[in-house]
């Protein structure tokens, strides 16, 4: 039993997943194979084709020949006058199907009876045999080959039928049997005679590859001591790469010297680094108290914190920029920075701490709510996580800097917003110089046409609608040119309460007729309400704005309610009116709200898009600012904030605009 282990190992080592060697042969008798095979096919395809070219061919001449005996029985009223032609074809062929028909397609003889005098759906034609596809290669071996041939009837230079024959033949699959057997005894001789020879030589060119295989373990091993090798001074690719690999060789044992010696130069260095980092230690404790005072005197907010994430240090900047969000103080874990955003806060972090670099987060919160705001006024909060990484290396902790950018964004969203309202501002006044003088003359024949014409008339309705949909492009129109120059009248002060009364008791009909249930806060009427100057009845069309698409907005919901307020002073104290239209409706989603001010855009399955675009400018014209905050399924707030007494003085017209 003990003689048989080296044999089995043998046996495995040449086993072609295990061994060079073996995959080498696999190879050859792989290639040996592929050209045997290439041979046959090539040799079976060329039988294949010039014996089906034979049977077709047969088939052809036997239809001719059925095709001149039946000439002389077509005009005779025997049914079974072709019986007998169609049992000759029988036992000439291993017949499918044969059948005699004239030249309007029906059956004048059949090897069925019963389809005599029916009709043939076949197309009219002749030539030679063709044969039905063979379904696959497997089946080229077990299936007979089908043929059809058809031959005309000809009398007098006549055609009077035709002959169809559907036969089948076995030769092809018997001849293909014969050439794959025989091609496979001689491709199992090559290919045993192919396997011996590439053995020997594969052994042969192998050998010193598996002593240089051996080597390179034990160099992987770290024993470069057991390495014994000798470069040798034949000619060939394989001696040439044994000298090389004792060359590298000796590299490596002179590495391993040179190493050594590094190694003791290091750390002498490493005594010397020791003082110098006592040193510079004592140098950045002074730095780190005047950091400290630096820190303290930046407006933004900055924080650090442990791995554990607990507040070590905070500066006054951390106040001015949460305000009325939370007040972090040390001790206190990092998640209590934003309310209900603990879980972000801390997942970045975490992940600062393990990637050692910046991380930027940017969050969303609301402040506590208020009689005005119920949901709280939303703020962008921006955070900037930077690891606190140690002399060795390791993160000690983390500092975060805290901005409040929801002015700065805010202003960003009305400078782009500003951009495309101008760029589609001069659009829709070109549309209107070009469009305008057009459709008003269209609107005017259609008048005429409508005059003129009876009520009964064939195109009534077609005239009707023509002016219809004109007057509605007139009206778009006139949205255009409003859009592009809104009409700016005479800037006054107004009492603000008053205004908004107005424009409630406008649409007040039509969002009852909604369902919408108005909740008016302001100040009794009988109350003087805050003044501002400014044009009341573009200010009014605003407010009308609001509300009609308030109503829109909480059509099919269960709780249509809208709710007008006022505060007298606007959020972060400044000298402005804040006037809000808060909805029950579905809200606007997250991805929408800074779209939704923007020329054309709508989520409305009709109109043009462009009344909140327009609101949007006429606040702007009044030095005011129109915003929304929105929570998905519980509404949404707009919220106008105008100044106080005082408004932008009306714009001068330009004096080379075309009117």
């Amino acid at each position: 039993m003990s003689g048989s282990a080296p044999l089995r190992a043998r046996l495995a080592a040449w086993s072609p997943g295990n061994s060079l060697r073996g995959r080498l042969v696999v190879l050859i008798c792989a290639i040996i194979s592929v050209i045997l095979s290439g041979q046959a096919i090539v040799g079976l395809a060329g039988e294949v084709t010039e014996l089906d070219a034979r049977v077709a061919t047969r088939g052809t001449v036997l239809a001719q020949s059925a095709a001149a005996m039946a000439a002389a029985h077509m005009t005779s009223d025997v049914p079974d006058r072709f019986a007998p032609l169609i049992e000759q074809l029988r036992r000439s062929v291993d017949l499918v199907e044969a059948a005699v028909v004239d030249r309007e397609g029906r059956i004048l003889g059949h090897d069925d009876p019963a389809r005599i005098g029916t009709h043939d759906p076949s197309p009219l034609m002749s030539g030679m045999g063709v044969r039905a596809p063979i379904r696959g290669l497997m089946h080229l071996f077990d299936e007979k080959a089908d043929y059809r041939v058809a031959a005309p009837i000809m009398r007098d230079a006549q055609v009077l039928g035709f002959v169809r024959l559907h036969y089948r033949s076995d030769e092809i699959s018997r001849r293909a049997v014969f050439i794959v057997s025989a091609t496979a005894g001689w491709g199992f001789l090559w290919l045993l005679i192919g396997a011996t020879v590439s053995t020997l030589y594969v052994r042969h060119i192998t050998r010193p590859m598996i002593v240089l295989t051996e080597a390179a373990g034990l160099i992987s091993v770290d024993r470069l001591d057991d390495v014994h090798l000798e470069a040798t001074d034949e000619p060939d690719e394989l001696s040439t790469l044994q000298r090389a690999f004792v060359h590298l060789v000796d590299a490596l044992r002179a590495q391993r010297l040179e190493n050594a010696r590094l190694l003791e130069q290091v750390l002498g260095l490493n005594a010397d680094l020791q003082v110098r980092v006592d040193s510079v230690t004592a140098d950045l404790r002074a730095a780190h108290d005047h950091l400290e005072s630096v820190v303290g005197a930046l407006e933004e907010g900055v924080l650090s914190c442990d791995p554990a994430g607990v507040i070590r240090s905070v500066n006054a900047g951390l106040g001015r920029q949460l305000g009325g969000l939370s007040t972090p103080r040390p001790g206190d874990p990092i998640t209590v920075l934003l309310p209900g955003a603990g879980d972000a806060v801390r997942a970045v972090l975490e992940q600062t701490l393990a990637g050692g670099h910046g991380v930027s987060l940017t969050l969303s919160a609301r402040e506590p709510a208020t009689e005005a705001a119920p949901d709280g006024a939303e703020r962008e909060i921006a955070l900037r996580f930077a690891p606190i990484v140690a002399a060795d290396g390791v993160a000690r902790g983390a500092v975060v800097t805290v901005n409040d950018e929801t002015e700065r964004r805010r202003i960003e969203m009305q400078f782009r917003r500003q951009d495309r309202l101008v760029s589609l501002g001069t659009l829709a006044a070109g549309l209107a110089h070009e469009l305008g003088n057009h459709m008003h003359i269209i609107q005017g024949f259609a008048k005429i046409l409508q005059k003129r014409m009876p009520a009964e008339a064939e195109h009534r309705e077609d005239v009707d609608a023509i002016a219809e949909e004109n007057a509605r492009a007139v009206h778009l129109l006139r949205r255009f040119l409003q859009f592009a120059r809104p009409d700016e009248g005479a800037h006054a002060p107004h009492d603000l309460h008053a205004l908004v009364r107005e424009a409630l008791s406008f649409c007040r009909v039509e969002l009852k007729a909604a369902g919408v249930t108005i909740d008016d806060r302001l100040a009794p009427a009988e109350t003087p309400g805050p003044e501002v100057v400014c044009d009341a009845r573009l200010l009014q069309q605003a407010f009308i704005n609001l509300c009609l698409n308030a109503g829109d907005a909480m059509r099919g919901r269960p709780e249509r309610r809208l709710t007008v307020s006022c505060d007298d002073t606007a959020p972060g104290g400044r000298d402005a009116i804040a006037l809000r239209f808060a909805d029950t409706g579905p809200g606007v989603p997250e991805g929408l709200r800074e779209r939704i001010f923007d020329p054309f855009f709508t989520t409305k399955s009709t109109g043009t898009g462009l009344g909140l675009s327009i609101t949007a400018q006429i606040i702007a014209a009044h030095d005011g600012h129109l915003s929304l905050e929105s929570v998905e399924d519980r509404g949404a707030t707009f919220t106008v904030t105008l100044p106080r007494g005082r408004s932008r003085p009306p714009a001068e017209p330009d004096p080379e605009e075309v009117p």
